[in-house]
């Protein structure tokens, strides 16, 4: 019998990922809002861990990062955006699995399965992940500066970089730099992807984009 525990501080998301574990056999599972408060004791018994995280939840994304691994269980986060804090969650081990809140029941089910099914020494960042999946993680602009903000916004606004650069009163050698630390940092393969994201999608925080307009 494996011991899961529900958490996160939005209660229709473990309402949802509670449904997805009474599909599971041999599964014995417990709710609990915040995962930072549990004793030790009681995690170091987990065989799997479910966290909930919304777009305001930076704060747990954050502590999730500082503290030790709360768990040697398998520990899997569903976020509504996917950025580099989360990425970086993985590669130092923090969690195993990182899917977004909009998955589908099937594709949740299957990702789960294969979580449950590996071996201890599993790493779900080696986990190959459907790109229809992948692709409902959004951008993160957490990961970028206020100036790269203000570029990629006048990028998004249909302007080139001449424009952007007597807009923003910088010069176009700043202004290609900018761009290529807005790919790198968020992950756009080149300027055309990075015009072609609508600022809704971009936006996880409505206060990030103050002043850019």
């Amino acid at each position: 019998m494996i011991r899961a525990l529900i958490t996160g501080h939005q209660p229709l998301y473990r309402l949802a990922v509670a449904d997805l574990l009474e599909q599971h056999g041999g599964l014995c599972w417990a709710e609990s809002r915040d995962p930072l408060t549990q004793q030790g004791r009681v995690l170091e018994k987990l065989g799997l861990l479910v966290i909930c995280a919304g777009a305001d939840d930076e704060y747990l994304i954050r502590q999730l990062g500082q503290s030790s691994r709360l768990t040697q269980g398998k520990i899997v986060l569903f976020s509504e955006y996917l950025g580099k804090r989360h990425q970086k969650l993985i590669e130092l081990e923090k969690i195993d699995l990182c899917l977004p809140l909009s998955i589908t029941l099937t594709q949740a089910q299957h990702c789960l399965d294969e979580l449950l099914s590996a071996g201890p020494s599993h790493s779900v960042g080696r986990m190959q992940i459907g790109s229809e999946i992948q692709n409902r993680f959004y951008p993160d602009l957490r990961d970028l500066t206020q100036c790269e903000r203000k570029v990629l916004f006048k990028l998004q606004k249909g302007l080139n970089n001449q424009a952007i650069a007597d807009c923003l009163d910088i010069s176009i050698n700043t202004v290609k730099v900018h761009l290529s630390h807005v790919c790198r940092k968020v992950g756009f393969r080149n300027r055309y992807q990075a015009a072609g994201f609508t600022s809704a999608q971009l936006t996880v925080d409505h206060t990030l984009m103050q002043g850019l307009y």
